[in-house]
């Protein structure tokens, strides 16, 4: 995987001009589900993205459709090779997952890699690797513009679903990922320190310069004079923040049903980074817990779970379970 974050496979923080800048710190591109909403576009866009990324590019798989998602695959493959496959709906805990995984293993080999999710119980860690999942997605909920918890009642605390769920992937040898809930390097190092391999984030990188998000220009708010008095520069621009549950998104995809209730929302977040100082922020501060703890690599602090010792549950499971625009 390379560093241990990488970006979500969401279109605001998952996009060409973003892998360039992140190829220095051997980051996986994990490529959004869609990239157009018209699908001729997005092949095409896709197709440019497996001829210049290869190997680190990660395609994301729909299980709506399996039969056109599997076509989907065939003709990108044709391109070039890609690293593997993304299979993470609303609901990974599913019999239509497993049939999904099944199907790229049955299609493409034993060898081809899978990512599955998302799930935050053992018992769905357990399915998706007896289905033949590589790699498991670990979070329903914490997202920062995710709203499932509070729409439907289901999900779990992310520090309690990552020390859970990446203990029993751990037992089969599979790695597994932190996804949503990341807001800096504490939340980075508490995910590692419970067992997963590496940490998701769609907020993150939607707040980099080189982001695919919309950008516009950052509009004034009561916080930006007390920002100048203490010497901090008042972000520029925004970006454009989507779920991929929110009702904006459907519209951009043109799938907008009366059937269902949108699980997400969106909105504008400053613009804070460039790539290299998210990585510098993220592993400066992960290096700084790690040397507290008296570890000195990742696979050491996953083992020892130094940081679990000290945690103390406090408003974070509440707090993640609601939407964070700032």
């Amino acid at each position: 995987i390379g560093v241990p974050i990488i970006p979500a496979n969401m279109p605001p923080a998952s996009g060409e001009e973003l892998w360039r800048a992140g190829a220095k710190y051997n980051m996986i591109h994990p490529a959004p589900r869609h990239a157009h909403k018209d699908p001729a576009t997005d092949l095409r866009i896709q197709s440019d993205w497996v001829r210049e990324f290869g190997p680190k590019l990660w395609i994301t798989l729909g299980i709506d459709d399996p039969d056109a998602s599997i076509r989907r695959a065939e003709a990108l493959m044709k391109v070039g090779k890609v690293g593997g496959f993304i299979v993470d709906p609303l609901i990974g805990f599913s019999k239509a997952n497993a049939r999904m995984i099944k199907m790229i293993k049955r299609e493409f080999g034993k060898g081809a890699l899978v990512m599955a999710g998302n799930v935050c119980v053992p018992e769905g860690v357990l399915y998706l690797i007896e289905a033949g999942a590589d790699c498991i997605k670990i979070g329903m909920g914490p997202g920062a513009a995710c709203t499932t918890r509070g729409v439907t009642g289901v999900g779990v605390p992310q520090f309690t679903a990552v020390l859970e769920c990446a203990a029993m992937a751990n037992r089969y040898g599979i790695p597994s990922i932190a996804d949503g809930g990341i807001e800096g390097p504490r939340a980075v190092a508490l995910a590692l320190a419970a067992g997963a391999w590496a940490v998701m984030s769609g907020k993150l990188f939607t707040q980099c310069k080189e982001s695919p998000a919309e950008k516009r220009r950052a509009r004034k708010n009561p916080d930006e004079k007390r920002k100048k008095r203490s010497g901090e520069e008042p972000p520029q621009f925004e970006a454009h923040y989507m779920g991929l549950a929110s009702a904006a998104y459907q519209e951009w995809r043109g799938r907008k049903s009366s059937r269902t209730v949108p699980e997400g929302v969106d909105f504008w977040t400053p613009v804070k980074y460039t790539v290299d100082s998210l990585m510098d922020t993220i592993l400066g501060g992960l290096k700084s817990t790690m040397s507290q703890c008296a570890v000195w690599n990742i696979a050491e602090f996953r083992k020892k779970k130094p940081v679990v010792r000290f945690y103390v549950a406090d408003h974070a499971s509440v707090r993640e379970s609601g939407t964070r625009v700032a």
